[in-house]
């Protein structure tokens, strides 16, 4: 289970990856009826059924190796198909997050509770979820249909389903911000539902003091810093925080926008750039090595030519293993 839990948090990281900032995915997710939860459920047999392939398959093909005569033969072979090695950079970074100030929080939760007065006061709920709601949630003044308790957040849930009909929650906090809920209906272990959500946004100076903090940071690095041990200290990015910040390589054509314009034209390494944003925050960079665009050369790219004449070899043998479950597989064709 944990397994699957950390493939499909992989998976859903890869789907937000294509909204230009996390809020645009939730408010997508919103648009869509859904929540993060329920998409992860909704994706949870997929992702479990594709590891139990996956992990089948690596059993299966554990012990195809090759050797060093396989490897210049696989060379001399393709080598004039053979990709060149694209330009590419090793990196490290400092992520520094944008998040909101417990002032800013403070100030949502408040006007949470005014809105939640307003409605008690005798405000029409669905208007009021309508004008101020965030991430699309109040399209439909709030109306989330009849939902279970799975279908929710746990602390959304918590709350909701301790409504009678006709009753408003207080104000619930939740990793989408602040709810005040309606409860309008029951139909067996389902209520329909109504929410006002109020997200909490950074604001501008919560942005301009990490962009502070982000210069400062740059300066120092710039003037004989210990990069690896900043990044240990300050970076948000909990992968590469215990490697100094350091990400590995990448083809400069394969970087995201963000960094892609960042580093184009950089091939001194052990220089500094930044801050660069992203929909993770901001980042300063270092370029650890440089790597310009070359042919394969069984001298210097070994490794990488070993691998692919391992994979050419585990392409063989699959198709193979395929014939002979063809031959032991009854297939009754019915046109």
């Amino acid at each position: 289970p944990e397994e699957i839990d950390q493939a499909l948090d992989e998976h859903v990281a890869r789907i937000s990856e294509n909204f230009p900032s996390q809020d645009e995915f939730l408010q997508a997710l919103a648009a869509e009826g859904l929540t993060l939860r329920e998409l992860k459920k909704r994706y949870r047999p997929e992702v479990e059924n594709q590891l139990l392939k996956q992990r089948f398959i690596q059993k299966k093909l554990a012990d195809v190796a090759v050797s060093r005569h396989e490897v210049e033969e696989f060379f001399a072979k393709y080598t004039d198909s053979l990709p060149g090695q694209p330009e590419a950079v090793k990196l490290a970074h400092i992520l520094l997050p944008i998040a909101p100030s417990a002032k800013e929080e403070d100030s949502v939760e408040a006007l949470a509770g005014q809105l939640r007065q307003q409605v008690l006061d005798g405000a029409d709920f669905a208007s009021i979820s309508l004008n101020y709601s965030s991430l699309g949630a109040g399209a439909e003044g709030g109306d989330l249909g009849f939902v279970s308790r799975d279908d929710v957040v746990p602390e959304f849930a918590r709350a909701a389903f301790n409504l009678s009909v006709g009753e408003i929650s207080g104000v619930v906090r939740t990793q989408f911000g602040f709810h005040v809920i309606k409860c309008e209906d029951q139909q067996g272990d389902r209520l329909k539902l109504r929410h006002i959500l109020l997200a909490i946004q950074p604001s501008v100076e919560d942005s301009q003091k990490v962009l502070h903090l982000a210069d400062s940071l740059l300066h120092d690095a710039q003037s004989g810093g210990d990069f690896p041990q900043m990044a240990k200290t300050w970076s948000d990015d909990a992968q590469s925080r215990p490697q100094g910040g350091e990400l590995g390589w990448f083809a400069t054509s394969q970087l995201p926008e963000a960094f892609a314009t960042a580093v184009q034209g950089w091939t001194t390494p052990g220089e500094y750039r930044g801050p660069v944003r992203s929909q993770f925050g901001i980042h300063i960079l270092e370029l650890l090595d440089y790597r310009p665009a070359r042919q394969y050369t069984l001298a210097e790219d070994f490794d990488e030519i070993k691998e692919m004449a391992r994979q050419e070899k585990t392409s063989r043998f699959v198709e193979k293993w395929i014939a002979e479950i063809k031959e032991k597989t009854y297939i009754d064709y019915r046109l």
